[in-house]
């Protein structure tokens, strides 16, 4: 070979190399996602949406956080009040929205888990604080309390509880 095809191939290697690590180094973050950055395996920093540069081969894109509202639907549930009566609420909804990806991502179990075993709780108590009769006069309110409680535990999983919205709330 001669030194010219030599020269070429090794500018189109160096080509190469350079688009790949380009390639690496941009990230485009949609508007509605953040992602979540671990340099050297630890966590480095929060990408929101728009264009931006990570050092390729350190730093790795852990997770991907859609920051829309997003609904979990609890099951049915059948508690017992304080005077040995039961109540019955069908499936009820909660909408929550991401505000520290981090936090999610490295919440153990899931973010959804974790709210429906909150909501679950969070009723119990409250009906085996009240009567059947009490709850069934309350259960107007309780969706705003729902709301408050869950708020006081959500920032531990990076999330932020915008409304629980219950099923219809049956006595027998």
């Amino acid at each position: 070979m001669d030194g010219s095809v030599i020269g070429l191939v090794v500018l189109v290697a160096i080509a190469v190399a350079i688009v790949y690590i380009l390639r690496k180094s941009i990230v485009m973050v949609r508007g509605d996602r953040t992602m979540v950055v671990e340099r050297r395996g630890k966590y480095h920093r929060t990408l929101t949406s728009g264009l931006h540069m990570i050092a390729p081969f350190i730093d790795r894109v852990q997770a991907h956080a859609n920051q829309r509202e997003q609904v979990v639907t609890i099951q049915t549930q059948t508690l017992a009040t304080s005077d040995g009566g039961q109540v019955t609420i069908e499936p009820s909804n909660v909408s929550y929205a991401i505000v520290d990806p981090h936090d999610t991502d490295t919440a153990d179990p899931t973010v959804v888990e974790e709210l429906e075993a909150a909501v679950t709780t969070a009723l119990d108590q409250l009906a085996s604080s009240m009567s059947e009769a009490q709850f069934y006069t309350v259960s107007h309110q309780l969706p705003a309390r729902l709301t408050e409680l869950l708020n006081e535990s959500a920032p531990r999983w990076g999330v932020r509880v915008t409304s629980v919205q219950l099923g219809h709330i049956r006595v027998p």
